[in-house]
This record gives structure tokens, sequence and C-alpha cells, in this order.
């Protein structure tokens, strides 16, 4: 479906495993120029594993 696929492709969100979020952090570091991002507090320990990916990116 298109709107699927729209959903996925949107540089709001991010789905998968760690591994698989920081990759996709980093493509959009390179494709958009996102120098940061914001994680809520609710989701800061669930977060942290993604952190731990991306050191020394």
């Amino acid at each position: 479906m298109v709107l699927d696929r729209q959903v996925l492709d949107s540089p709001t969100l991010l789905i998968g495993t760690p591994a698989q979020m920081a990759e996709q952090l980093r493509e959009r570091r390179e494709r958009y120029g996102f120098s940061y991002i914001t994680v809520l507090e609710p989701f800061l320990d669930a977060f942290a594993p993604v952190l731990e990916e991306l050191k020394g990116s």
C-alpha cells in the first residue's frame, strides 16, 4: 500500500532493532543533514541501546 511506504519512509519514524534504528539515523543524517534528534523522556531508557549503536558515528 502506498500509504504504508510513505509512513515507513518518514524521517520522523524509527522502526526496527537498535542497530537498524541507528542505521536509519545515519542515513537521515546524510540525506537530510540532521545533526541532532529529540527523544521524549518516557522513551529515554528504551532508546539507550540505539545510542550505544551510534557511539563513534
